[in-house]
């Protein structure tokens, strides 16, 4: 017989909740770890996705060619290379009011051309 005030001797729960409580920690317990190894597999498939789209950038840089820019500034045309990642190659600047400007620019051009085929080629004889 329990007298008030007194102490609990033996705080045994009744028959079946402690066998509930500990599922139900078991429970709690295996869906943290399931979060737990579902956030490191998003990390890591993150981590994969990111790697991959990094090489490929570098691969389509690296297989980029130069190709011949005419472009109009305010001091006049300027003719160059360009290549995606690389900084431009002047090859010459025209002033649009001279008389042979047409002239020059063909020849610059011409001179861009084969300068980037020799770009191009030497870039694929250095990556085979």
């Amino acid at each position: 017989m329990r007298v008030p005030g007194s102490p609990d001797v033996c705080n045994v729960p009744p028959h079946g909740s402690e066998r509930r409580a500990r599922r139900s920690i078991r429970n709690r317990y295996r869906s943290s770890v399931i979060l737990d190894l579902l956030v490191l597999l998003i990390v890591v498939a993150a981590v994969l996705a990111a790697i991959g789209w990094a090489r490929q950038v570098r691969r389509r840089r690296e297989l980029a060619e130069w190709k011949v820019a005419i472009r109009t500034v305010p001091q006049g045309t300027i003719v160059e290379l360009v290549r995606p990642g690389e900084h431009s190659q002047r090859i010459a600047r025209l002033d649009p009011a001279a008389e042979d400007f047409s002239t020059q620019l063909e020849d610059a051009r011409y001179a861009a051309m084969e300068r980037a085929v020799a770009l191009n080629v030497a870039r694929e004889g250095l990556n085979p």
